[in-house]
Order: structure tokens, then C-alpha cells, then sequence
């Protein structure tokens, strides 16, 4: 509805709902496209202050676009089984087709994570048959229609520079890579810039003011320490002392920064810290040798240490490691046992949305 019935400059301003445009700008074009559809479905959802509106026409026009989008998922399964052997590809394609957490996130839930680790897994297949620039290509798209992906960056760039950026060519195959990476993002984001609502598109795509946890806590390591803080509080008031710490604290979410009663407050800064010290060795490995039968799991790894470190993290977020790690279970017994240790925990977290 927003970027349908308003200008573009007001598409990252507008706060008519609580429920804001909170995507970067390729995505919001994206919504754009899906209304122009939309409107000869149901035009009564594209009026912004139409709150909480939901006739039956608008649900299914809603979930019948994310079946369609998250045939690239699927295409992305059907490529990487080609290269490595097509008669696996029934396996993985139920696999991801039937995948709890994107059954639970997109079709009970309502989310197009189909669409983005389509994208994703797309960039992936890319970098895995040494197709750097359509890979970075992909990424950027990808981090321009939802920021979030950007954990995997630093092995991206890691391993772009050291397997595309090398010999004697090494500085102009750098230039070309940052001229793709640039480019995208001037497409996705110079219109704002023009416009002047820049800033306003920061504070949305990273709302510190949000707290640490997310209001439905992700299942990382913030969540013990979360709860940790609350078994402290409890103790201390138990034993007498007087704490100004508000009931139900930590809840975090769009309400706002909570504070923990005991243990030290927790900063973005100190967050990206640990997620980057956590990548570290990882990023070492493949700064030293950097090879294509590795991405799956070290972007897995690296995906997982931002979750785990991660700042005001997604419970689906386990999605962006447990897609990858379903891809590479296929290729051998050990990644199968390990997707199939992590999926029990991972999905299992997901369920309460279901709720919801």
C-alpha cells in the first residue's frame, strides 16, 4: 500500500502503521511491482490507512505471490543439483520445498524468504562455479532487498579477493567488482539521496532503539545471557536488595531498549565485535586458501556466528544458515548428520509463530 498510494519520497517517512516500510529499497520496489497486480485483485488493500485490512481476495493474491517467488529457491536447488549430480535433485527439492522453517516463516507466518534465499543460494551456486561477478551481482540485489544478508559479507569479500583479485589483472578485476557492487547499490539507494529522506531510510533498515533481543527471542547466546540477567534479578530481590528493573523486562521488540538488572548492558558495537572475532578463523581459512568445495559450510558458519552474536536477531534468521547447511547435505554423510543435529533445535524455535 505504501509504495503504491504514496511518492517515493515518502515511502521510508510514512508511520500511518507500526508495521513501517522497513526493507531496503529494492524490496520496496519489488511490494511496488506486486501492486500493480494487486489492484485488479483487491485495490482496497493498496489504501494505506486501510488498517489491519484482509479480505479473502488479499489473503490469497498474498500467498499465492509467495508460492510464485519461491520458485527461485527451487531453481536454485535444480542448478546445483545439475553440477553435481541430477539424480539428487528429488532429494534436495523435498528437502527445501518442504522445509519446516520456510513452511512455518512464509506460508503460516507470511514472508518472502522463499524469494530472498532464492536469491541467496543463487548468488552461492554463482561463487561455487567461479562466476565472481554474477555472484557479487546477486549478493548485492540481495543486500539491497533485505540488509540482514550482510552478516555473509565479510566472506564474501574475503574470498572474492583472494580468488578473483590476483596475478596481474588484480587491480582492474577489483575495480570491475567494486564497479558492480557500487552500482547496484547507487540504482537501490541514489533516489533516496536525492530525495533527502537518506537518513530516514538508515533509522529504518537499523533501529538500534529496538533492544538486544528481538520481542520473540531468537535462540542465540543474548537469549541465556537474557535470561540469566532475569535468574540474577530474581536472586538479588530474593535476598533483599532493591533493584529498578521494570516487570517482564527484556521483552525488547518495536517497544523499545530494555535494560538488564544485573549484567552489563550490551551495545551494537560490542555485538559486532564478537560476531566478527567469532568469523574470525573462518575468514583466516579461506583468506589462506580460498576453495569452492568449502563455501557452503563456511557460509553456513559464518551466517550461524551472526546469529548466534548477532544485534536485535530474527528468529528466522536461522533460515540463513540451515538453507545452506540443507544444500550441502546432500554431498556427503557428515554434512547430512550435522543438518540433521542442527534442524531439531533450529525449527523447533520457529513454532511459536505459529501462534502468532
Amino acid at each position: 500500500a505504501i509504495t503504491h498510494s504514496l511518492p517515493v519520497r515518502e515511502w521510508y517517512v510514512n508511520d500511518t502503521s507500526q508495521w513501517t516500510l522497513d526493507y531496503p529499497p529494492l524490496f520496496a520496489w519489488f511490494e511496488y511491482v506486486l501492486s500493480l497486480v494487486g489492484k485488479w485483485v483487491d485495490p482496497q488493500m493498496l489504501i494505506v490507512t486501510n488498517l489491519k485490512y484482509a479480505s479473502d481476495a488479499t489473503v490469497a493474491f498474498q500467498r499465492t505471490s509467495v508460492v510464485v517467488t519461491e520458485g527461485l529457491l527451487l531453481f536454485a536447488v535444480y542448478l546445483f543439483c545439475k553440477r553435481i549430480k541430477p539424480a539428487l535433485f528429488p532429494l534436495l527439492l523435498f528437502l527445501i520445498a518442504l522445509n519446516p522453517g520456510l513452511l512455518i516463516v512464509d506460508h503460516v507466518h507470511f514472508q518472502y524468504n522463499g524469494l530472498l534465499l532464492g536469491l541467496f543460494m543463487l548468488s552461492i551456486e554463482a561463487l561455487q562455479r567461479d562466476q565472481i561477478l554474477v555472484s557479487a551481482l546477486l549478493f548485492s540485489v540481495l543486500l539491497n532487498m533485505k540488509h540482514l544478508f550482510a552478516v555473509a559479507a565479510p566472506y564474501y569479500f574475503v574470498y572474492m579477493l583472494r580468488r578473483y583479485c590476483v596475478g596481474t589483472r588484480a587491480f582492474s578485476r577489483f575495480f570491475v567488482l567494486g564497479s558492480v557492487v557500487a552500482g547496484v547499490c547507487v540504482v537501490s539507494v541514489g533516489p533516496f539521496i536525492y530525495n533527502g529522506t537518506a537518513q530516514n531510510l538508515l533509522s529504518r533498515l537499523f533501529p538500534f532503539g529496538r533492544g538486544l533481543c528481538h520481542a520473540y527471542w531468537a535462540p542465540n547466546f543474548w537469549a541465556i545471557y537474557s535470561v540469566a540477567d532475569k535468574a540474577l534479578v530474581k536472586l538479588a530481590r530474593s535476598a533483599g536488595l532493591q533493584l529498578e528493573v521494570q516487570g517482564g523486562h527484556l521483552a525488547g521488540g518495536i517497544v523499545g531498549v530494555s535494560k538488564f538488572g544485573i549484567l552489563p548492558q550490551i551495545s551494537p558495537s560490542v555485538t559486532l565485535v564478537l560476531v566478527l572475532l567469532s568469523m574470525m578463523p573462518c575468514l583466516v581459512k579461506t583468506w589462506v586458501r580460498p576453495q569452492p568445495c568449502n563455501i557452503l559450510q563456511d557460509i553456513a558458519y559464518v551466517n550461524l556466528c551472526g546469529f548466534m552474536f548477532g544485534y536485535h536477531v530474527h528468529e528466522k534468521a536461522v533460515l540463513h544458515f540451515m538453507l545452506p547447511m540443507a544444500f550441502g547435505s546432500i554431498l556427503s554423510k557428515t554434512c547430512a548428520l550435522d543438518y540433521a543435529t542442527a534442524s531439531w533445535p533450529a525449527y523447533i524455535s520457529l513454532m511459536p509463530l505459529l501462534y502468532q
